[in-house]
């Protein structure tokens, strides 16, 4: 019995022992199924689309899952952008990408770079841009395709569009100026070369190889295209259009192992030339990781380097360390902006006062022009009212006359002639008077299109009476037979009254010096006093020109203010006439002429009237 109890006791502690083995054999599977079913993400950069990037890649990644036990590969295509978006994100663990992308990212996130592919004949320097043109095409230089369209896959495709950009700019020349228009297809990158074929533009940015691959793969026709600068790369089978920068690398992310990087990095630097996942990708092998110098520079040259501050975190990081000087610059440029401030104020008073006083001043000078013609009308008086006079007796006579007629019973038909006479004196009369009232009133400046030679005429018979009751002899010669621009009617004839008034006057006061003795040619007194009124027309001028024998002005130039030789003048009729002239953009010169007499020349330029009222405006 006691047997039986030890027996049973024993099998138990079997069953138990039995038990406790199975779970531990079964954690032990457990755990090495869960290492032969690790998957590792790498973040592959597809240039030519996923299809041709799994092609290239999948052989190598191929040979990592022989090389190195319990790990599965799985490949994801990417962008550039997708590309930066997935390490970011740590949805990969290890990515191969180009020299450009690896600056980029190196520099933003923490990357540990593993190996750098080689190429047959360019070792680890083979990335590069290749500007295409068809062969039959015009194009042999960079200056031929100025202002030619272009295709490129991204304006940030390092070995595309950017080497390319930077290649020009070195040559001294504007690549945004220097092609007409840039088409950016994104990838894959065979469309740029696709576009070319198909004649949409001159020439086609991809990377280096490229060419030669598609040709290869029957893909485009063999010598139906040209590179242009091409020279080839290290001797190598490719042509290139750039400099070389370094080739592609795998690194690893933060997400990835470091014991896994190790063992990667191992595995394909063991990776034999000869392999079929080296010749899938065109290698020749991999190496160490290489320097990327060379793109930081070009970066930095671009202001593209993602270690380069804008300028405001500049201007913020120099305020922090030099404050007290900040705060004296701050303190400058606020006193300099209220002085600015100040002195905007100043000006804009200013500003106004003098608009002000030039408004005042044109008033006053219309006022002192509206007075010279009053006094003008005065002094005409006695020949406005002998010129009255003549039209008012003849209707008298000829009213008269009719008025005889009518007792004696004359026929209708010599009473009607007798009346007709009498309209003609009274239009003669209202014309007169219109004369009158034209110079008189103070009118708005207005510039019309006015026929010099009538405007002359009227002047002349305004003058007239003074000119019979003095004997003075005067002539009015054009050498034009009309003479029509644009003038201020008013204000030019006042100007003509004034100088006609001017040379009657100074031909009366040689005469009566002549009677006195006074003068050389006073013995035999046969001075006779002439005024000559000359109308020139040029292209692009008119003058008018009134000479006279008097005595003359002794003044050459311009007229000054309140400068005269009559006793009862203010000296200001030469002045406003001056500014008259002035303001249609003439000018008025006087001379003494030889052996007595005076000569005022008026020059006024040939301009229509929208012209003239624009210049006054300003």
């Amino acid at each position: 019995m006691l047997f039986f109890s030890s027996s049973s006791l024993l099998f138990k502690r079997l069953i138990r022992l039995v038990f406790i083995s199975f779970l531990w054999i079964l954690l032990a599977l457990t755990s090495v199924g869960a290492v032969a079913n690790e998957t590792v993400n790498i973040g592959l950069l597809a240039p030519r689309g996923d299809l041709i990037a799994r092609q290239k890649w999948q052989p190598t990644f191929d040979w990592l899952s022989q090389r190195i036990d319990g790990v599965t590969f799985k490949l994801h295509p990417l962008t550039l952008v997708n590309m930066a978006e997935a390490v970011e994100r740590r949805k990969v663990d290890f990515i191969i990408t180009n020299p450009g992308q690896a600056v980029q990212l190196g520099r933003q996130f923490e990357l540990s770079w593993i190996a750098t592919l080689t190429k047959p004949n360019m070792g680890t320097h083979g990335v590069g841009s290749v500007l295409v043109v068809k062969q039959a095409s015009k194009y042999k230089t960079f200056s031929d395709l100025y202002q030619q369209p272009i295709a490129a896959v991204s304006e940030q495709a390092f070995g595309g569009y950017l080497t390319l950009y930077f290649s020009l700019l070195e040559q001294g020349l504007d690549p945004d100026r220097f092609f007409a228009d840039t088409h950016f297809l994104g990838y894959p990158v065979d469309d740029s070369l696709y576009l070319l074929q198909d004649d949409d533009v001159a020439a086609a940015v991809v990377p280096v190889c490229l060419l030669e691959t598609m040709i290869h793969d029957d893909l485009l026709a063999p010598e139906g295209y040209r590179v242009i600068g091409a020279n080839a790369a290290n001797n190598g089978p490719c042509q290139v259009t750039t400099n070389l920068y370094p080739n592609w690398s795998i690194a690893k992310t933060a997400h990835g192992s470091p014991v896994l990087a190790k063992q990667i990095g191992q595995a394909l630097l063991a990776l034999p030339p000869s392999h079929f996942a080296i010749q899938a990708v065109g290698a020749s092998g991999w190496t160490t990781p290489v320097s990327h110098l060379s793109v930081d520079r070009l970066y930095e040259t671009l202001d593209l380097h993602p270690l380069m501050q804008p300028f405001w975190k500049q201007a913020l990081l120099w305020l922090k360390v030099h404050r007290d000087w900040a705060f004296v610059a701050l303190a400058m440029v606020f006193l300099m902006g209220m002085y600015h401030c100040w002195l905007q104020i100043r000006f804009k008073r200013s500003q106004v006062d003098l608009t002000r006083t030039l408004t005042e001043l044109a008033e006053k000078q219309s006022q002192l022009e509206h007075a010279q013609r009053i006094a003008i009308v005065g002094e005409l008086g006695s020949s406005i009212a002998h010129e009255i006079n003549q039209p008012l007796s003849a209707i008298r006579n000829f009213t008269e006359s009719a008025r005889l007629r009518l007792k004696k019973n004359a026929s209708p038909d010599k009473i009607f002639s007798v009346l007709d006479q009498v309209f003609v004196q009274l239009d003669r009369t209202d014309e007169i008077i219109q004369r009158l009232r034209k110079l008189i009133k103070q009118p708005n400046i207005d510039y019309q299109r006015c026929d010099l030679k009538l405007l002359i005429a009227d002047c002349c018979g305004l003058m007239a009476h003074g000119l019979k009751q003095h004997s003075i002899h005067w002539r009015f010669e054009s050498d034009a037979s009309d003479c029509v621009i644009a003038v201020d009617r008013v204000g030019l004839q006042q100007v003509v009254v004034n100088l006609l008034g001017n040379a009657i006057d100074a031909c009366c006061d040689y005469q009566k010096d002549a009677q006195e003795g006074s003068q050389s040619d006073s013995k035999n007194h046969a001075y006779t006093g002439q005024i000559s009124i000359r109308l020139i027309q040029q292209p692009e001028t008119v003058q008018i020109c009134i000479t006279d024998n008097g005595t003359g002005l002794k003044l050459d130039g311009y007229p000054k203010p309140f400068l005269t030789t009559k006793p009862e003048g203010l000296g200001l009729g030469l002045v406003i006439c001056r500014d008259i002239v002035e303001r249609h953009g003439g000018t008025l010169r006087i001379r003494d002429t030889v052996p007595h007499g005076c000569a005022v020349m008026l020059e006024l330029p040939n301009r229509d009237a929208a012209t003239l009222q624009y210049s006054n405006k300003k």
